[in-house]
């Protein structure tokens, strides 16, 4: 079984914000797929399905950013698996906004997120699919930046990004994580 988990805050005050980009990728496979996410506990929302001929389970964690690595681990032990099945989707401000990109193993650069999940599984061997929010424009603090909704024109091209982050899911299973980043890893130019 595959673990797809989108990063993000619980409750409605967040849920438009950057830093809730991966509960709105799994949001769109659950759609796309006819998985539907239901509550399982107090922990997280979850629904099992088939997903390009893989089981999977879709994971939107409730324990707030910068406990995620509580449900993965939970989830991970509770179905005898271990981080080789695990792809976590999530926002990153290093990437420009609109692009995406497929990691397999490293460091957590800053998202709070990522750090809880590589302390709880004490490792960094898991896919990961950063979909780029770019960095605030003026001074403006980063933590405060991902607290924030998307702009309207933003808004407009987010679709698209999400639709993209569900094709690198898919390409990853149906065709393997290295094949997906030689797909998703082009940077664009500057001119496009």
């Amino acid at each position: 079984m595959y673990f797809i988990v989108g990063l993000g805050n619980p409750g409605r005050k967040y849920e438009m914000t950057r830093h809730n980009v991966g509960f709105r990728v799994v949001g769109r496979l659950s759609e796309e797929y006819r998985i539907p996410i239901h509550s399982k506990n107090k922990l997280y929302e979850a629904g099992s399905g088939a997903l390009c001929n893989f089981n999977v389970l879709l994971v939107k964690p409730l324990t707030f950013m910068n406990r995620s690595g509580l449900v993965v681990r939970q989830l991970i032990d509770y179905f005898h698996e271990d981080a080789s099945q695990l792809i976590v989707i999530h926002d990153d401000l290093d990437i420009p906004f609109g692009q995406i990109r497929i990691k397999l193993n490293g460091g957590a650069g800053g998202h709070n997120g990522l750090a809880s999940i590589m302390d709880s599984l004490q490792t960094d061997q898991f896919l990961r699919i950063r979909v780029g929010i770019g960095r605030p424009q003026d001074k403006e603090d980063a933590a405060n930046y991902v607290l924030e909704p998307f702009s309207n024109e933003e808004e407009k091209i987010l679709g698209e990004v999400i639709s993209n982050s569900t094709k690198a899911v898919q390409e990853i299973l149906s065709f393997g994580p290295v094949q997906a980043m030689n797909l998703f890893n082009q940077r664009k130019s500057q001119s496009s």
